[in-house]
């Protein structure tokens, strides 16, 4: 696969360097992907003038334009487009190949994803977090029927403004949830009890440090669970709260633990976490801005 200045090289042997610029901008234009992506515009540019190239392109350069999430398993591309939200902080972890990787969630208003991570591309994620609405570009399948899309050293990432509302993102279904499984859900906090709120220290990946005070707080400590040595943070944690489907009459018990200053009921929300023994653990909490 050609490189940017082999590729910008290529075409300029078909046209002039203006009507290059040309070309690209209106690319740009049309959607900002290309921006994020220019070896990716000059692919599609490239096949346009009639260059050879080294590998079939059509399909990472053809769809420009982002596939509904919800349709994305059933097509039949092996490149493709996304935009959408990030549901949930990026949260690195060693793999069995002694990489580091990541699963990053994604969801707009037809479906939700996880796309895989590898280690060379971690970085590009890092000034990246929850219900930030993003754009990403040439996600590749390795087997679709085994594993994620990939987002590998072609592909790209942008924080863009949303074409749509987070409050629309597809969910799962309250009701429909099985205990010790992970799922991303909506709706509004009905009920606090009172004293269910306390603020204890923990580690970036939400395990609770023991012993600590506030002088304590931004030092380094080793996490018992993680076993790796991790900032102290500290954020409210809110028990035995009621949640209500907005759209079922549905109720579920709520634990948040996550990076929220403060919840309070009739807030709106999206949470991502693990449903057990009856109570949903949310270590993820989006708000909901209200229009």
């Amino acid at each position: 696969m050609e490189t940017l200045k082999e590729l910008k090289a290529k075409i300029l042997e078909k046209i002039k360097a203006p009507e290059l610029k040309a070309k690209y901008e209106k690319l740009v234009s049309q959607n900002e992907i290309f921006e994020t992506n220019k070896q990716m515009a000059y692919y599609y540019i490239a096949r346009e003038v009639g260059v050879k190239l080294q590998v079939n392109v059509a399909s990472a350069s053809k769809e420009a334009f982002p596939l509904d999430i919800g349709k994305i398993v059933d097509d039949e591309k092996q490149n493709f487009n996304i935009s959408g939200y990030i549901m949930g902080d990026v949260r690195p972890f060693v793999a069995s190949n002694s990489k580091q990787m990541a699963f990053v969630q994604i969801a707009d208003n037809t479906g939700t994803i996880n796309i895989t991570v590898w280690e060379e591309q971690l970085e590009q994620f890092q000034e990246l977090a929850s219900g930030d609405f993003v754009t990403i570009s040439n996600l590749y399948w390795k087997d679709k029927t085994k594993f994620n899309p990939s987002y590998g050293q072609y592909s790209g990432i942008t924080k863009v403004e949303p074409t749509f509302s987070i409050g629309d993102v597809i969910v799962n279904a309250i009701a429909e949830m099985q205990d010790e499984k992970y799922y991303v859900i909506k709706g509004l906090v009905v009920d606090i009890p009172d004293g269910t709120k306390t603020q204890p220290f923990h580690c970036a990946t939400g395990h609770w440090f023991q012993g600590l005070s506030d002088k304590d707080l931004g030092t380094d400590s080793k996490c018992a669970k993680c076993e790796d040595i991790m900032e102290v943070e500290q954020h409210v944690h809110v028990s035995g709260m009621v949640f209500a489907d907005t759209e079922k009459d549905v109720v579920v018990n709520l634990s948040v633990f996550a990076g929220l200053d403060d919840v309070n009921v009739f807030d709106e929300l999206i949470l991502r976490g693990q449903y057990k023994d009856e109570v949903f653990n949310a270590n993820t909490v989006i708000p909901i801005k209200k229009k």
